[in-house]
């Protein structure tokens, strides 16, 4: 797989690996289950898989180096679902695992190569939350082809075997890193785009905190005027734009320029989100845009443990659905609640860049100009190197 199209390689995958474990988690198992109680045992454990122990899986990424065998492995298992799919426990446990692998080689992978920009990896997990809608709308609608959502990922996992052999000797960041014919891939500290941008452990605190308000936020976003697959689809690529914007606004005018403006204004629609239709729209892409700049800031926390690092946020992911699916509660589900989530999101973010303080992190410009930022400052003094 060239440089130019590992992204749009891995991002289409990424698509099809959610649409397959969200078709069978909606079309085989609940009519293989008893009652709600033990549907939502079966939810809740998928998601376990799936967004909680890719925080573990992400250390060992970060220990063997060999992302796309990882990526790989889980679309494979996800396959094994065309076999199991009579057993409920073990088809969640099946695509759950197998959809945990996927990420975390997957995106462990475009962390890298994408060193100091933030577009990539927001452009990759953008495509995830377009499979989740399709499959659920699909495994609810008593879809026809059910075959297809088995043959989906043995294809991704065969590609994806199929790819390590290839050459790629050079980042889309322009640093160097290790062909991708099985050899181990570096961490973040290898890539020198990267080495300039180290913050406080302690900053992976709020940004922690971030990832968990903005899972949060997601399960608040139930309105009554999105009760259409039209409505539905639209909300969903307003997800989509927002995680793909965010990264390249943020490239363009700085993490804290990003992260002010769209949170700001995300507010501020989310007041009139329950009643207009268009702000609710807005709200929703616009708060999705720290998506990238948290993984990134993420990552600048311990840049030589960049699985782990994704693994983490998705753990913060899973830990913000929990209240809701378990629980019921939705604490702040309004206009006003939504709005205060947007603002303490944007003070956790700030507390980062109030701790960053005089770090110093190089930012590649244009392959031959580099420019000598603070984290969290859109100004910069360019030199050529």
């Amino acid at each position: 797989m060239t440089r130019r199209f590992y992204l749009p390689f891995f991002t289409v995958i990424h698509f099809a690996v959610d649409l397959s474990c969200i078709y069978c988690m909606n079309a085989l198992i609940p009519p293989r289950t008893k009652d709600g109680g033990e549907l939502l045992f079966y939810v809740v454990l998928y998601n376990l898989l799936a967004f909680a122990l890719p925080a573990l899986l992400g250390i060992a990424a970060d220990l063997v180096r060999k992302d796309r065998i990882f990526a790989a492995a889980g679309c494979l298992l996800i396959s094994l679902a065309a076999l199991s799919w009579r057993d409920p426990l073990l088809t969640v446990v099946i695509i759950g695992t197998g959809n945990g692998l996927f990420h975390i080689g997957a995106g462990r992978e475009v962390l890298i190569r994408q060193g100091s920009r933030m577009s990539p990896s927001g452009i990759f997990i953008s495509s995830g939350a377009l499979g989740v809608f399709l499959g659920r709308f699909w495994g609810r609608s008593g879809f026809a082809l059910r075959h297809v959502f088995f043959i989906l990922p043995l294809v991704c996992g065969v590609l994806l075997l199929l790819s390590i052999r290839e050459r790629d000797d050079t980042a889309t960041s322009g640093a160097s890193v290790p062909a991708y014919t099985g050899m181990k891939h570096p961490s973040l500290s290898d890539v020198p785009a990267f080495t300039g941008m180290k913050l406080p452990v302690l900053c992976a605190v709020p940004v922690f905190a971030v990832v968990f308000i903005r899972s949060y936020y997601g399960t608040l976003t139930k309105y009554d005027w999105n009760d259409t697959f039209l409505t539905g689809l639209i909300f969903t690529l307003c997800i989509v734009l927002g995680k793909m914007l965010g990264g390249i606004f943020a490239d363009l005018a700085g993490v804290r320029t990003a992260s002010f403006l769209s949170l700001l204004i995300a507010g501020a629609t989310a007041l009139l989100s329950f009643r207009i239709p268009f702000f609710g729209c807005a709200s929703v892409l616009l708060f999705n845009m720290t998506m990238p700049v948290t993984l990134f800031l993420m990552a600048g926390c311990i840049p030589s443990y960049p699985g782990a690092a994704f693994g983490v946020l998705m753990f913060a992911l899973f830990l913000g659905t929990l209240p809701s699916m378990v629980s019921g509660i939705s604490v702040g589900a309004s206009g006003a609640g939504l709005c205060i989530l947007c603002i303490i999101s944007l003070l956790l973010l700030y507390a980062v860049f109030f701790f960053a303080g005089g770090r110093k992190t190089v930012i590649p410009d244009n392959g031959d100009v580099k420019r000598t930022v603070t984290p969290g400052n859109s100004e910069a003094r360019k030199t050529v190197t």
